[in-house]
């Protein structure tokens, strides 16, 4: 299962393990649409709404796909070079590109035509690297090296070196729980706790934070949304 928050139109993306993808409208809690994803339950993969249009895509060890569930009525399969090491796969903030991490490299292709655009070569051990894409801006973090950011938006350019921008950081942040304590939501500007999952949601399924709102999906398939803007004093 994975959940991808579209702060921008106020929607959440959740795939199923079985490959069903449905949106929810995170002002009104209803499920909008419904999909199904032919990619297996095992498969790297990200979803995004892009102009009201939902992209898929995800990799196999020979290709990557595309799919773009308004325009096209089967996925495309993109000659691009993708293997069993690909750790993560992400959808730029525009649609434009997917960004590929692997042991040695991250690499930026085009959702249009799936040729390469953008390329870094990485140094060090990448074993628990994790990809984070704000835009066309990508960090790669791993807690054995110090985390190192690219831009990869300059036209006819290559990627550009973030090396004096921090990583996006939202004020609220989600807190896992830990025994005797909740799960919870802490201000980081305060310092305060300022909500408090219910039980049943005390380790949820699946959960997901982008700093403006929380979901989180606990063993019974329940939805929970929580709309940050809502809970910090003005």
């Amino acid at each position: 299962m994975s959940i991808s928050i579209q702060a921008k139109y106020h929607i959440a993306i959740i795939i199923l393990e079985a490959g069903l993808v449905r949106t929810w409208n995170l002002s009104t809690g209803l499920c909008k649409a419904s999909i199904q994803n032919p990619a297996g339950p095992l498969s790297r993969r990200d979803v995004g709404l892009i102009d009201g249009r939902l992209l898929l895509v995800w990799c196999t060890p020979k290709k990557i796909h595309i799919w773009d569930t308004e325009k096209e009525k089967q996925p495309r399969k993109v000659a691009a070079r993708s293997n069993f090491s690909t750790t993560s796969l992400k959808i730029s903030g525009d649609g434009s590109q997917v960004f590929l991490l692997d042991c040695e490299h991250i690499q930026a292709l085009s959702t249009e035509t799936g040729e390469v655009v953008g390329k870094v070569r990485l140094e060090g051990d990448l074993s628990n690297n994790s990809l984070i894409v704000d835009g066309l801006r990508v960090w790669v973090y791993s807690r054995y090296l110090l985390t190192k950011g690219w831009d990869f938006g300059i036209p006819g350019s290559a990627p550009i070196t973030l090396s004096d921008e921090p990583l996006p950081s939202p004020r609220l942040e989600f807190i896992y729980a830990t025994f005797p304590h909740p799960s919870r939501v802490k201000d980081t500007v305060t310092g305060k706790d300022i909500f408090k999952l219910p039980k049943r949601y005390k380790n949820p399924a699946k959960i997901q934070c982008d700093g403006q709102y929380l979901v989180a999906v606990n063993g019974d398939g329940e939805l929970l949304i929580l709309d940050f803007g809502q809970m910090i004093p003005q």
